[in-house]
């Protein structure tokens, strides 16, 4: 399983720790959500910066004489720049992809060629995420989670601010689908978004080098740590339409235990 993957899948499992009949709120480090950077950039150029993100992608360009350095070649002198890389999972992405000829530092690929042949696919530790259009996803999401794929993510830029509509539209998606879901976005988020992304079950989230700053990054993956406040789970106990159902099972009870019987202190002639 790729690194990628393995992070997606720790998810939320930190939320805190049982004790006796409730749970003891901890401080915890695992972010609701992956934070994925993208960059055209060999990545040498900006391994030193330290971005706090959990993987990068580098976009391949459709020019191929701004493809004539290795995407992953880093300063030999540089150990710290390498080993920044070697701590983060690191994506590809290619009009035309060819996974044999794909550098071994490679964790995951960006799927956006759907005639790519099924036998460049068969690598488990490989991850797989399959871009897709909106209209797409709705013509075929019955069939996605019997393929040869482990996420996917909307080909869309997801516009900011959010709108309540485009939340909606995009909540009706991903619940039709249990595959891991990730968004693009064309800014910083605000916490309160990020909330609502994650509400919905978005597990990840890309964002282009050249549209954020490191600060930025920072401040969004700071958010990320922090717990989401969890929606107040609804009841009609105290709706003003419908009787509470406690006093309802109170006034049941209180029959219930006046002890009377139609047939008590009647004797049978």
């Amino acid at each position: 399983m790729s690194k990628l993957m393995r992070q997606i899948e720790q998810l939320g499992k930190n939320e805190g720790q049982r004790i006796g009949f409730g749970f003891k709120q901890l401080i915890s480090t695992t972010p609701s959500m992956v934070l994925i950077a993208t960059t055209k950039e060999p990545l040498n150029k900006i391994s030193s910066n330290n971005y706090p993100i959990d993987a990068i992608v580098f976009i391949q360009s459709s020019n191929p004489e701004l493809n004539s350095q290795d995407p992953l070649t880093w300063d030999a002198s540089s150990s710290t720049a390498e080993n920044r890389l070697d701590s983060i999972a690191i994506g590809f992405e290619a009009d035309k992809l060819n996974t044999t000829d794909i550098n071994n530092k490679i964790d995951f690929i960006l799927i956006n060629d759907h005639s790519i042949e099924l036998e460049q696919l068969d690598k488990d530790d490989l991850g797989r995420v399959l871009v897709i259009s909106e209209k797409f996803l709705l013509d075929n999401v019955a069939g996605l989670e019997t393929l040869p794929i482990d996420a996917i993510l909307l080909k869309e830029t997801l516009s900011l601010p959010i709108t309540l509509e485009k939340l909606l539209h995009i909540s009706t998606l991903r619940a039709d689908c249990s595959l891991p879901f990730l968004v693009k976005l064309e800014a910083k988020p605000s916490k309160w978004e990020l909330d609502c992304l994650s509400e919905i079950g978005i597990q990840g989230i890309t964002l282009d080098l050249s549209s954020i700053t490191k600060q930025e990054f920072t401040e969004i993956s700071n958010n990320l740590k922090i717990p989401v406040k969890r929606k107040r789970q609804k009841s009609n106990t105290n709706s003003p339409l419908l009787p509470s159902a406690s006093i309802a099972n109170s006034d049941h009870g209180h029959d219930d235990d006046d002890g009377y019987d139609d047939d008590d202190g009647y004797d049978d002639d």
